[in-house]
């Protein structure tokens, strides 16, 4: 779904494939080649394309274990060119995880999905 090239191609996969795009990074920096984010860093740039990248992949994300990992891996490798887009990748996971939390919680969610699914239109 992607060239392991670069970053760009990542702006095409669809939500169900983010977290392959998200396992590519990780594998890319810490497997195949350690410590390759400053590879990538250096390659693309610190701007438009790694914080498009970032934000892409990270703020998809809705679970307390993807925020700890990908708080995790930026760790030790965030710039402080991305650091605003992390921060703000992050309290979009936050909120995910939050909205899928109350919806869970809702008991009438079941019903009213259920109404509207029986409508005429």
């Amino acid at each position: 779904p992607f060239d392991a090239e670069g970053p760009e191609p990542v702006g095409s996969i669809s939500p169900e494939c983010r977290d392959l795009g998200w396992k590519w990074v990780q594998k890319m920096t810490t497997q195949v080649i350690p410590d390759n984010w400053d590879h990538i860093s250096k390659t693309w740039g610190s701007g438009f394309l790694v914080t498009r990248f970032i934000s892409f992949i990270v703020s998809q994300f809705s679970s307390n274990e993807k925020a700890d990992e990908v708080e995790e891996f930026f760790s030790t490798r965030s710039k402080p060119s991305v650091a605003r887009t992390l921060k703000q990748s992050m309290e979009r996971v936050r909120i995910n995880l939050n909205w899928v939390r109350n919806v869970k919680q809702d008991d009438s969610l079941a019903a009213v999905v259920k109404e509207l699914a029986n409508r005429k239109i």
